[in-house]
C-alpha cells in the first residue's frame, strides 16, 4: 500500500446541461516555472483526454468509445452542480433502492450507464457509485468509480456541492485521485471558452 500525495491543480470547466458536454482545462504546477496542462472534453458524442507539458509538448492523447463512456460518466456525476440535468426523461430513469438511495439508468447515444446515488436526509447527493473506463497500461478497463459530494451552498437559488472527491475502487485498494473545492460557479454563461 502506498501513501497518496496530491499536487495542487487550478482548473476551469464549461458544461452543457441539456445533454452531455463539457470542456475542462487544468494546470498542475511541478515548480513555479514548470507545469502540466490537461484538457478533458466531451462534445458531439466524442470524448478526448489530452495532457501536455508546458502547454506545448503532448504527453498523452486519448479518444475512442471507452473514453467517450468515461467522459459521460464524469458529466453524469458532476450533474450534482447542475441538478436539473438529473430530471427524469426517456433517457434517464430513476428506480428507488431504499429511503436514502436510488439507481439511475442513463442512455446517451450508444452509451448506457447505471449508477447508484446516495442521498443525505435533506435530499442532497452525498455519494455516487458506478463503473467508468480507467486508462491502464493494458488499455481502458471498466473499473468501479465513486464520487463524494459535500459542503452544499446556495448559488442562484440552487443548492450545489462545493467539495468533492473521486476514487477508483482497485482490486487491492481504493485510490482517491482527485480532491477538489469549487471556488466560483456561474450559470447561463454565454461566452467563448478561453484556454
Amino acid at each position: 500500500m502506498w501513501e497518496q500525495t496530491y499536487k495542487e491543480l487550478t482548473a476551469e470547466q464549461y458544461s452543457i446541461t441539456k445533454e452531455p458536454g463539457f470542456i475542462w482545462s487544468g494546470d498542475i504546477y511541478l515548480a513555479s516555472f514548470l507545469w502540466i496542462n490537461g484538457i478533458d472534453t466531451y462534445l458531439n458524442g466524442r470524448g478526448d483526454l489530452l495532457i501536455k507539458f508546458m502547454s506545448g509538448i503532448t504527453i498523452s492523447k486519448e479518444s475512442g468509445k471507452e473514453i467517450a463512456q468515461a467522459q459521460v460518466v464524469r458529466w453524469l456525476l458532476e450533474a450534482a452542480w447542475y441538478p436539473t440535468a438529473l430530471l427524469p426523461s426517456k433517457n434517464l430513469i430513476w428506480r428507488s433502492i431504499d429511503s436514502t438511495s436510488a439507481k439511475l439508468s442513463y442512455t446517451h447515444q450508444e452509451i448506457k450507464i447505471d449508477a447508484e446515488f446516495h442521498f443525505n436526509s435533506d435530499g442532497s447527493i452525498n455519494k455516487v457509485t458506478t463503473q467508468r473506463y480507467m486508462t491502464t497500461t493494458a488499455g481502458p478497463q471498466p473499473t468501479d468509480y465513486t464520487g463524494y459530494f459535500s459542503d452544499y451552498k446556495n448559488v442562484n437559488g440552487m443548492m450545489i456541492p462545493h467539495h468533492g472527491e473521486v476514487e477508483w475502487k482497485l482490486a487491492d485498494q481504493d485510490f482517491k485521485y482527485y480532491v477538489f473545492d469549487i471556488t466560483d460557479v456561474e450559470f447561463d454563461v454565454f461566452k467563448q471558452f478561453d484556454n
